[in-house]
């Protein structure tokens, strides 16, 4: 099991989160949620949830992994390496795609020399989902339950890598990501960010292939983000039925949160120049 520290607990009207910091490699360190419902439902699988714009940042405001602890379901929400409190960016300052941003080329360069480690951007935070399913299994008060990966935006990559890599998961959901990097070179103008720099991507494999590698574990089709569908998903991914890999694309994205508040591990970010981080 990873070595894992605590940082304190916050108490909110449905739920408790403990806040942790998970240590999936030496000087890795990634700041994560357990959010633990007060009327949890005994039956449902734990969700372990990474997003491409991180945990949540505050006990309101628009959040999935929120949600899902309010319908009674234990959450594990961490941030990855390069999402979150990790994204060395401002996202919210970005430019957009078809404009030069100095922060995003020194991302995107990141990228480029991973490759030279013989590994890729995606791979290391499938890896960090890995370490964090071995936290989950690790603890004894939860040793037992099964898990259900969930992945919004590009996060629907990295559980589905980390799924096609380890035959624990009962199940993977992904919202709002895309199913194939041939609709990202199709397109004229790129219009999501970090999906790129995978050497041997549409080479070697695509996206629909980790689905497949996943089987025979349960799938389920998502059109949108609503509630009703995520849950039922979510429901069926650890049945006892005919399973199935998941994957799912969303029409409606989720707002940026704000960065700081109760759940932040560091301070929340002030004006800065392009591409530096003032934490």
């Amino acid at each position: 099991m990873p070595p894992c520290t605590a940082r304190g607990r916050v108490e909110a009207d449905a739920f408790v989160a403990e806040k942790l910091v998970l240590h999936t490699e030496e000087d890795v360190e990634l700041p994560s949620l357990l959010l633990v419902p007060k009327k949890a439902d005994q039956h449902a699988p734990i969700v372990l949830h990474t997003a491409e714009l991180g945990k949540p940042t505050a006990t309101n405001g628009p959040s999935l992994a929120l949600e899902l602890v309010r319908r009674g379901y234990m959450v594990f929400s961490v941030d990855v390496r390069g999402a979150g409190e990790t994204d060395p960016r401002v996202r919210s300052k970005l430019r957009p795609l078809t404009h030069y941003d100095p922060s995003q080329f020194r991302f995107d360069s990141c990228a480029v020399c991973a490759a030279y480690e013989k590994t890729t951007m995606p791979a290391m935070p499938a890896y960090d989902v890995i370490r964090a399913m071995d936290y989950l299994t690790g603890r004894s008060d939860l040793s037992g339950r099964p898990v259900v990966l969930l992945g919004e935006g590009l996060g629907g990559v990295w559980v589905l890598a980390a799924a096609a890599m380890d035959t624990r998961p009962g199940g993977v959901v992904c919202v709002r990501t895309v199913p194939s990097y041939k609709l990202i070179v199709g397109s004229q103008y790129y219009k999501t960010r970090d999906y790129f720099w995978v050497n041997g991507a549409l080479k070697d494999f695509d996206l629909p292939d980790l689905i497949g590698l996943i089987a025979p574990r349960r799938r389920s089709s998502i059109r949108s983000t609503t509630r009703a569908s995520i849950l039922s998903s979510l429901s069926t991914s650890s049945s006892s039925r005919p399973p199935r890999p998941i994957c799912s694309t969303s029409a409606r994205p989720y707002p940026l949160c704000t960065v700081g508040g109760p759940f932040a591990f560091t301070r929340a970010r002030t004006s800065a120049p392009a591409g530096r981080d003032t934490r």
